[in-house]
């Protein structure tokens, strides 16, 4: 299949004025309440609007592979390319490093330096931990390393060099190494360049370049070829055993789906195609997946009839010139908690144009790729944490951003109100403003109406449906029975929040808009509880009069921190200032106060 462009600046949106409640109202009076979570899409493009990047760490220089040491730390690995590990650790990175072998590495070429680190699957107790670097010879060198007496410090002395692969050029080294589920290395190496595979490594058996190598660190010393690998022993002495597959001309980024064992190749192109690869957990090894007889699903050398059969083809690929991509970088397919409708999706990348796209079966025996989001930035690698969270690196300026689905595809990460939009979402008590794609309009003025869902939510979590029977007479003159929001208003009366917006005769004003001063009585009700009445005034703010009805409501709201003042030098309130739906968000998290931010 082939991946098409994405369309930059995928989301625009205006606000939306529209009868709706802070959840999303039908026809009758009960308001919908948010899904549980944000449901499987029709098609995975239907994600693109929630897609989010956020940044988690800095500081780094051309970070180009992580890992995590599967030891219940929670530490993440991350190599930067001149030979240094760096350990990142509940969000901050460890000014020592893990490892400096700068004096090993060469990394003069831009493809060279320190690119690939994997720990053994019984780091936690033996300590050992492998790294594939690139050396002044341009060799390809594999290593083993131990850890310190430091947990966070690894022996830098303790190198035993493994495999020794000569090149004779400085790109194309592949460089990922990840243990499968067999418990077996698996290394990438690229054909060894020079442009166009002159050597055709990629296609002779007697050589270790453009290849997965598969070898066994506890059967030997310093490993063994494991006696199930497909060319063990076919009988030719010049064909390596360590090959469990072949034809890739530099396979940048691989891994492992860590739910079903299935193998992910992203293999760099030529010119023209950058492809991915799929390899099943149940296949025994020895694909071909064609380089250079074909790059991707063209023809390469030869430039016609190139495929003689048996050869494996890619289960995605795209045009470099359609994209403006230049070099595919292979991810991770998402088996994280936090993005539960990214559950199964193989995330990857390009370098130079910074889309990262989906991939994942289509139903029907093919695949489906579709684009998610433009980074912004040069994506040299994702990472994968203990707990399945995808990250991805941005070599530039040595970014390491975390992927998420946001909730709300009109507040974005950066937004004042980000967490606490999220809050209330995932505890149930908004849907926001529109479905399709889901939106909350954060600075959409909040009315009357509105609030009652909003501060009853508040009260009793996240209920669909108002809390009492409405009345078959309306109590307010200016709220009929066939009102949207009758029954929430009702029920408001009812609980006591409030006495409506005039007396003679009793009005509730359900079209008004919401101002702060309202707000603060509201949300001190949820705070504290339906009857509360706030302590007399004493003359905080500079534009609220003693005499006025809020006066101790605003001064109240103000010291339990509810809402803030909205100028200082004098102090100010704005009591009359409309509140919108963001701050509506903000003053419910701080009402509720235990609700978890994200």
């Amino acid at each position: 299949m082939t991946v098409t462009p994405i369309r930059r600046n995928l989301v625009r949106f205006g606000l939306l004025i529209l009868s709706l409640t802070l959840g999303l109202v039908g026809s009758s009076h009960a308001v919908v309440g948010r899904p549980a979570a944000i449901a499987p899409p029709a098609s995975g493009a239907d994600l693109a609007p929630y897609f989010t990047l956020t940044q988690v760490a800095s500081g780094l220089t051309q970070p180009v592979a992580a890992a995590n040491a599967g030891d219940g730390s929670g530490r993440l690995f991350i190599i930067e390319r001149a030979g240094v590990v760096r350990i990142l650790q509940a969000g901050s990175l460890l000014s020592t490093p893990f490892l400096d072998i700068r004096s090993r590495v060469e990394d003069g070429g831009s493809e060279q330096g320190l690119l690939g680190l994997a720990f053994h699957p019984d780091y936690a107790s033996n300590g050992r931990f492998f790294v594939h670097y690139t050396r002044a010879d341009r060799a390809l060198v594999i290593a083993e390393y131990a850890v310190g007496a430091d947990p966070d410090q690894a022996d830098a002395n303790s190198e035993s060099v493994m495999l020794v692969i000569p090149k004779n050029h400085t790109n194309h080294n592949g460089g990922t190494l990840a243990f499968g589920p067999d418990g077996l290395l698996y290394i990438s190496t690229g054909d060894g360049g020079g442009g166009g595979d002159p050597g055709d490594n990629g296609q002779n058996l007697d050589s270790l370049l453009g290849k997965i190598l598969r070898i066994d660190v506890d059967g030997a010393s310093p490993y063994a070829v494991p006696a199930a690998n497909p060319f063990a022993s076919d009988g030719d002495p010049d064909t390596r055993g360590e090959i469990w597959a072949y034809g890739l001309r530099n396979p940048w980024k691989y891994a492992f789906d860590r739910a079903s064992g299935d193998l992910w190749i992203a293999d760099v192109g030529q010119s023209r195609q950058e492809e991915v690869n799929f390899q099943a957990a149940a296949s025994p090894g020895g694909e071909n997946y064609g380089w250079r007889l074909m790059e991707g699903s063209l023809c390469y050398n030869p430039s016609s009839n190139c495929n003689p059969g048996g050869l494996t083809m890619p289960v995605a690929e795209y045009s470099q010139s359609a994209t403006g991509g230049c070099s595919v970088t292979g991810g991770y397919v998402y088996r994280g908690t936090q993005s539960p409708a990214l559950h199964g999706i193989y995330l990857y990348g390009d370098f130079c144009s910074g889309d990262i796209w989906g991939l994942e079966p289509d139903g029907s025996g093919g695949w489906s790729s579709y684009a998610l989001t433009d980074a912004g930035f040069l994506i040299s690698s994702f990472a994968e944490d203990e707990a399945g969270e995808v990250y991805a690196f941005d070599y530039g300026a040595g970014g390491l951003y975390q992927v998420s689905l946001r909730s709300f595809a009109d507040v974005l990460p950066s937004y004042w109100a980000f967490e606490e939009i999220e809050a209330i979402y995932q505890a149930g008590y908004v849907a926001g403003c529109s479905a399709d794609p889901r939106l909350y309009c954060p600075d959409r003025i909040l009315n009357r109406a509105e609030s009652a869902v909003f501060v009853l939510r508040g009260e009793y979590g996240s209920i669909a449906d108002p809390p009492h029977t409405p009345p078959a007479t309306p109590t307010f003159v200016d709220v009929a029975t066939s009102f949207w929001g009758y029954g929430w208003i009702e029920s408001l009366w009812i609980d006591g929040f409030t006495a409506g917006c005039s007396a003679d005769p009793l009005a509730y004003c359900p079209d008004s808009q919401h101002t702060r001063a309202e707000g603060s009585v509201f949300f001190l009700r949820i705070l504290n509880a339906p009857s509360y009445e706030p302590p007399a005034p004493v003359g905080l703010f500079d534009d609220v009069d003693l005499g006025a009805w809020y006066a101790g409501w605003v001064e109240a709201a103000y010291n339990a921190g509810l809402l803030p003042a909205c100028a200082s030098g004098p102090l100010r309130f704005c009591p009359e200032d409309e509140l919108d739906r963001a701050w509506a968000a903000y003053m419910l998290v701080q009402a509720k106060g235990g609700l978890p931010l994200p």
